[in-house]
């Protein structure tokens, strides 16, 4: 047993030196920090100048913070990889270090991830509810959009970018989104996506919130949703937000798969017999599956208002965390 445990400790710590790369990536990459502040980060942790390519700009940081002038020679790249047109690197006079390939990936990742070629910053200070006005307009202005724009902010999974519009990486209540802030016509999206409201540019925290809304209402059968469909649910979305725990909400929650299939189809079927043959049960057994379900929700699902009850509740459950 020592032996074993002697010859996996090398293991360990290169396992644990990968994790610590790849959560300090993460973190910045939550943060939205923009190629700058990624390269500086992948120069402090490799201890060596590190670098960033992109449509003929380049910026370079010592391991100590600093810009490196374009003036400063390149020395020889310990590690280098090329992405969509964009190349990250490392450099040192020596050897390379155990740890170089995984910072360059990583590196290269957290560009591409966050957009960092796109300003993500602005984009992010744009959707903010939370800051002034003025501070909005500025990063507006930043971006090459005026306050009055027609824009369309649209949600995402964060490794989609939608064509070269400005976007970040933003933490959201339901985990990272990418934000992507659009001034025109966008191709077809087939992928995962909420399409916020058309609104101003001063406007972009509307647009946002109804994407991220329309994000988390969409299904496998419909990945994509555009939020001007979704009318008053979006006001329902709001107070729901204020107010986030509802007995016909919690009472969802409980439900296995099964249950909450049985209890969906008993909403949307002209009748039980219709939906019994639906979910390949006998009538009186779904019969009394209806009345349990009755008991446990406190209204009856198939009646006008108990259906609309379910929907309310099916929708806000679905926008729950």
């Amino acid at each position: 047993m020592p032996k074993s445990n002697s010859r996996s400790s090398p293991d360990n710590a290169r396992l644990r030196d990968a994790l610590s790369v790849v959560r300090f990536f993460d973190r910045l990459s939550l943060r939205g920090t923009n190629i700058d502040g990624l390269v500086r980060g992948a120069a402090h942790l490799a201890d060596a100048t590190a670098g960033a390519e992109h449509a003929g700009t380049v910026v370079r940081f010592a391991p100590n913070g600093q810009r490196v002038s374009p003036d400063v020679a390149v020395l020889p790249r310990s590690s280098q990889l090329s992405r969509n047109g964009s190349t990250v690197w490392l450099e040192r006079s020596g050897a390379p270090g155990s740890s170089d390939e995984l910072i360059v990936e990583r590196l290269a990742v957290a560009a591409g991830l966050m957009g960092a070629y796109r300003t993500p910053a602005g984009v992010l200070t744009a959707i903010n509810a939370a800051l002034p006005y003025d501070t909005r307009a500025i990063a507006l202005a930043e971006l090459g959009i005026q306050a009055d724009a027609r824009i369309q902010v649209i949600a995402t999974d964060p490794p989609l970018l939608i064509g070269d519009a400005p976007s970040a990486v933003a933490a959201t209540r339901y985990g990272a989104l990418r934000a992507s802030l659009v001034t025109f016509d966008i191709p077809v999206i087939t992928e995962h996506a909420g399409l916020g409201l058309w609104t101003r540019a001063d406007h972009a925290p509307e647009s946002w919130h109804s994407a991220v809304v329309a994000y988390r209402l969409a299904l496998p059968e419909t990945p994509v949703i555009d939020a001007k469909d979704l009318g008053a649910l979006i006001i329902l979305a709001e107070a729901h937000h204020r107010n986030p725990s509802q007995p016909d909400v919690e009472a969802l929650k409980l439900l296995d798969d099964r249950n909450a299939e049985i209890l969906r189809i008993l909403v949307e079927a002209d009748s039980i017999r219709s939906a019994a043959a639906t979910l390949m049960m006998h009538h009186s057994t779904l019969q009394s599956r209806h009345d349990a379900l009755t008991h446990e929700l406190g209204y009856d699902p198939r009646t006008p208002s108990g259906r609309a009850r379910y929907s309310a509740a099916e929708v806000l459950r679905r926008l729950s965390p």
